[in-house]
Formats: C-alpha cells, sequence, structure tokens
C-alpha cells in the first residue's frame, strides 16, 4: 500500500490474494475479545445444517430473539449482518428525504442514493460532539431520519433525556426513525433496552449486530427490531437463504451467548481503553491528542502539521499494525485516527510506534 492509500474501511485484514496478513488488528469496530469457549465445536456441531438449505427468511432464529426480549411475534426481521437490515430500510425509504447524522457507517448514504432517497446530511461541527438530532427533525416532517447510537467512527452515544427528546420530537413530527445500534457492544454504560418502545410504536426502527460482541464478525448476523406493522413495510425487500445454514444454526446460542457476557465485555474494554489512553497522553507533547469517547474505541487526533492519517495509517500498516484513518468521514478526519484498544502488551507496541512517527515526522 503506497503512503496516503488506505481503505474506506478498518479491519481490512486480507492481501489481495485473500489470504490473511499477519497483523495487529486497533481499526475495526469489532470488540477485539476472543469468542466464548467453546464456540468452535458449536461451529462443528451446526455445520451439519450444510447439507440443507436455511431457513428462508430465518424466522425460527428471529422468533428465538423475540423470546428472549419479551416481543411479540412478527417484531424481528434478521438479516445477513446489520449491513443488510439497513439495506431493507433504505430501499423503503425510496423517494423520501432522509435526515443522515454525520459522520454516520459509510455505507449509510450510498445504500440511500442508491435507493432513491435524498439525503439531507447533518454535519457534527466539533467530533465528537453531536448536533441537536431532535431540533432538526422539521427538516424532514413526514419524512426519515437515520442516526447511530454509539456513532461510527466518534464513540459518541446519547444520553436518556436527549434520546427521550428526539423520540418525542420524531412521534410528533411523523419521522420515521432508524437508530442503528450496530456499535451497541462498545458503550461502556448499559442504557435502557429500546426494543420494547420500538415495537409499541410504528416508525421506529432499531439496527443490532449479533457478532460484534461476540467476537465473532464473520458469521454476519444482525437483526431490525421494529412494531410488526413497520417490519411489513420491509418485507418486500427481503430475500430468501441470504443467511446461510451455518449461521442460522450458531444464531440462537450466539445471542445468547452475547447477552450472557455484555456486563464482562465492558469491563474488558473500560480496561484496554484506560492502559492505551494512559499510554498515548505523554504523546500530547508531539501533538497526539486522544479524544473522548462512550465507547470502548476512540479518535486520537494528529498533529497540525505534516503528513495526513491516511499517511500515518500507512507507515503503521508497514509496522504491522492497522489503524482505521478517518479521511473518508469528512475533512475533519483528514488528521484523525480511529484506535480499538487491544491488550496491554500490543497497546505498548502500538505508543511505541506512534511515538517514532510523531519523532520522524517533527524532525
Amino acid at each position: 500500500m503506497r503512503d496516503g492509500d488506505s481503505p474506506a474501511h478498518g479491519a481490512d485484514v486480507y492481501d489481495p490474494q485473500g489470504r490473511v496478513r499477519g497483523l495487529l488488528d486497533f481499526s475495526s469496530t469489532v470488540a477485539g475479545l476472543a469468542p466464548p469457549r467453546g464456540w468452535q465445536e458449536r461451529v462443528r456441531h451446526a455445520a451439519g445444517r450444510l447439507t440443507l438449505y436455511p431457513q428462508p427468511r430465518s424466522r425460527g432464529l428471529a422468533a428465538h430473539i423475540e423470546r428472549r426480549l419479551g416481543l411479540p411475534e412478527g417484531s424481528v426481521l434478521v438479516g445477513n449482518g446489520s449491513m443488510e437490515c439497513l439495506d431493507w430500510l433504505a430501499r423503503a425509504a425510496a423517494g423520501a428525504e432522509v435526515l443522515v447524522e454525520a459522520p454516520c457507517f459509510g455505507e449509510v448514504p450510498a445504500l440511500l442514493h442508491s435507493a432513491g432517497a435524498r439525503t439531507l446530511p447533518l454535519f457534527h461541527a466539533r467530533p465528537p460532539l453531536r448536533p441537536d438530532l431532535g431540533a432538526a427533525l422539521k427538516r424532514v416532517k413526514e419524512g426519515w431520519a437515520w442516526l447511530a447510537d454509539p456513532v461510527n467512527p466518534t464513540g459518541a452515544a446519547l444520553g436518556l433525556e436527549a434520546l427521550a427528546r428526539l423520540l418525542g420530537r420524531a412521534r410528533r413530527l411523523r419521522v420515521q426513525l432508524v437508530i442503528d445500534e450496530a456499535l451497541a457492544c462498545q458503550r461502556l454504560e448499559p442504557r435502557p433496552d429500546l426494543a420494547p418502545l420500538a415495537v409499541s410504536r410504528p416508525g421506529l426502527y432499531v439496527v443490532r449486530s449479533m457478532s460484534k460482541g461476540l467476537g465473532l464478525p464473520g458469521l454476519r448476523l444482525g437483526y431490525v427490531v421494529a412494531h410488526p406493522r413497520s417490519i411489513g413495510r420491509l418485507l418486500p425487500w427481503t430475500r430468501p437463504w441470504t443467511v446461510n445454514a451455518l449461521a442460522q444454526g450458531l444464531g440462537a446460542w450466539a445471542f445468547d451467548a452475547e447477552a450472557a457476557g455484555a456486563a464482562g465485555l465492558r469491563r474488558e474494554l473500560a480496561a484496554r481503553k484506560a492502559d492505551l489512553w494512559r499510554r498515548l497522553r505523554p504523546l500530547e507533547q508531539r501533538g497526539l491528542r486522544p479524544q473522548p469517547s462512550d465507547t470502548g474505541s476512540f479518535l486520537l487526533t494528529l498533529p497540525p502539521k505534516g503528513p495526513p492519517a491516511a499517511a500515518w495509517a500507512a507507515a503503521l500498516e508497514r509496522r504491522g499494525l492497522l489503524v482505521r484513518p478517518c479521511h473518508s468521514y469528512g475533512p475533519w478526519g483528514l488528521r484523525t485516527l480511529r484506535l480499538n484498544p487491544r491488550r496491554p502488551a500490543e497497546n505498548r507496541r502500538l505508543a511505541g510506534a506512534l511515538a517514532a512517527l510523531a519523532d520522524d515526522h517533527g524532525r
């Protein structure tokens, strides 16, 4: 990879031939912890399903999630990762105006544009601080609004009061509201579950990943929760067999295991974040400033002079370290990296490499 080149997403650990490269990955939004003990045996047991077609629309797995969350039948749709769920919602919004909080997951504008929706970006003036989302909804009265909670890549999360104001305003203005909770596993403080609220009021859609917090992102499992009538709006865009039989066979276990391990995951993420933060603080005198976040990952602002974030990322990759440059999120990200902390020894290696690069660029 040349200086200044970098992928549009983090966690690109493959070479052009599809082989896994030996990199330490600090770029991913996945929690980065090992999967639960016994997961490989679970995979072997579920592999027998590969001799069968998968259930056409994963109804059995959806029913399991509904039972576990205490939701009515028909309020959950399971997709091939949260990405497929977002695609259904984009198609449902075809022809509408959609307020999109920015920065956001880079595929969201592409999905909406390809579906024929008109996006109205609501930019953060100074990430990670968020604008007043509720006040902006009047721009799309009786339209759509999309946001993530927490935000990718800043790690900012809505507090309960801000969330309540947003939901109340969306209801009064009849705005179809999509809340992407794909990074919920990275949240350091628990929050009351939005699922019961989503099924009680048409027009509120909550999208989630089922594998990021489990350390098995390759499963590609996600789901959307909404009122059964709202789910009905998405059904025309679903297709059979998009979730493979192996993923369906592991799905119920994955959902339960991720829920059971959530508290321990938050503790481990907090410890890893504190460790890397402590190692980076001395680098502030070299112009590298870690930014606060509500998640285990956080942003690192680079010096105002010298190479941009993409060049820093390329230089770190040559040292075997993968980080996420934020240039694809807008001008503010040209000198910003997103870091997802790892174990202390690995954090020490990253901090050392950043210090060396800062010294090189300062000469």
